[in-house]
């Protein structure tokens, strides 16, 4: 089981990589700051839901309660509980939403 997720894992955190690489595209494609926040929370809301689809039921029980108890959502943060977040850390505009960006490209490093 402990191996079956860490490969699952190990899977999700390289397509929350490859992020970078579209991100990159994205901006050559002179994509707004608010087109690439939306692409990239899409990106990587369909990453995680694949990854949660691999898992036994058990284990995804646990992260989608967790994700339920902070977020509202068993899924996971939604777009609009992000842009508030950020609007409430005081980012605004383009900002807001480039820090939407840098936040798919992170993962949660306890889980």
């Amino acid at each position: 089981m402990v191996a079956r997720n860490a490969l699952i894992r190990y899977q999700y955190k390289g397509n929350v990589w490859l992020l970078h690489v579209y991100d990159l595209l994205w901006r050559a494609q002179d994509r707004t700051p608010e087109g690439r926040a939306v692409m990239a929370w899409v990106y990587r809301r369909e990453a995680r839901m694949k990854a949660r689809s691999r898992m036994k039921p058990e284990d995804r029980d646990l992260l989608e309660g967790r994700d339920l108890k902070i977020y509202g959502d068993r899924n996971g943060p939604s777009y609009g509980y992000t842009v508030e977040k950020y609007g409430r850390l005081g980012f605004e505009g383009d900002e807001l939403y480039e820090q939407i960006v840098k936040s798919a490209l992170r993962t949660n490093k306890t889980i």
